[in-house]
């Protein structure tokens, strides 16, 4: 009786702590994301501002589970998440046209910077000032 009294009570503790670490893992990566994508909108920004050759470079360690990196239309900054509920997209809008090195149509790539680990990117205000170019800094 009082080893199934202590099955009962071990059980649903031992899944609720599980599942409680699941989901915090889970919401720091949601944060390192948002963390990401809201300081490189503000870079850029600043980038815009400041006129036609300025430039920085932004450092980072990107979580895990990040399948691409795409800029929209020169105004969306888009994540592709996988997580374990699914296939999510984070999206940051920029109020200047931003780009990167690797466009085709309206959609631009940002290759190399979605892998686990940290990077380095570099922004840079190019076309007299018109626009921001995002790329990997080596």
């Amino acid at each position: 009786m009082i080893i199934a009294l202590t099955f009962a009570i071990l059980i649903p503790s031992i899944y609720l702590f599980f599942n409680y670490a699941r989901q915090s893992s889970s919401e720091i990566i949601d944060a390192q994301i948002f963390s990401i994508g809201h300081e490189t909108i503000n870079a850029a920004e600043s980038m815009y501002f400041s006129g036609d050759g300025s430039k920085t470079v932004l450092e980072f360690s990107m979580p895990e589970g990040v399948n691409n990196i795409t800029i929209l239309h020169k105004r969306e900054l888009v994540f592709a998440l996988e997580t374990e509920t699914g296939r999510s997209d984070a999206v940051f809008f920029s109020r200047v046209n931003i780009t990167s090195n690797n466009c085709l149509g309206s959609t631009c790539a940002l290759n190399g910077i979605e892998a686990e680990g940290f990077h380095r990117l570099r922004l840079e205000s190019v076309s007299s000032g018109k626009e921001v170019r995002i790329s990997e800094a080596k």
